[in-house]
């Protein structure tokens, strides 16, 4: 099994970069996987990725202060 290069107790495989915009103005997060020796180590990849690798998801700040109000 890959070793984990997070803290001890952490509860993810990779850590959280940033914000990513799509064309249509919705945001996703991106993630850096952080698994020594798994064949994406580093790689950066979606949460969506992650899921599907059966890796663990870290908790994601809010994108809200990210994205543009409109005054009324």
């Amino acid at each position: 099994m890959p070793e984990h290069t997070n803290p001890p107790g952490s509860d993810s495989d990779a850590n959280f970069v940033g914000w990513q915009e799509t064309l249509s103005g919705k945001y996703f997060p991106l993630f850096n996987i952080t698994i020594a020796g798994h064949p994406l180590y580093l790689s950066t990849v979606s949460d969506e990725t992650l899921r599907r690798l059966r890796l663990r998801v870290p908790q994601t700040l809010s994108s809200y202060h990210e994205t543009e109000l409109t005054s009324k």
